[in-house]
């Protein structure tokens, strides 16, 4: 029994991890788009944003994970101003 509780919490891990790398694609796809829209280029939003060009093209394709203070203050503002 104790072989299939760690065998389902590691599935269960595993499965979990999956389910954020998407979440990751898709809010990096979202902040692709609109950085798109707004014409900025990878450079233009990192300056926006006070963040590295690398970790914005890393957060757009779902590689970096950004916390919700970078979110909020960073990206999310410089892609909302107008």
């Amino acid at each position: 029994m104790e072989c299939f509780l760690k065998c389902a919490y590691i599935s269960n891990i595993k499965n979990n991890s999956a389910y954020i790398r998407k979440i990751h694609s898709q809010l990096g796809n979202r902040i692709r788009i609109f950085r798109k829209q707004k014409k900025y280029t990878i450079e233009d939003l990192a300056d926006l944003a006070d963040l590295h060009p690398t970790f914005v093209g890393q957060v757009e394709r779902g590689e970096a994970n950004a916390s919700v203070t970078t979110l909020s203050k960073g990206i999310l503002e410089a892609t909302s101003t107008p």
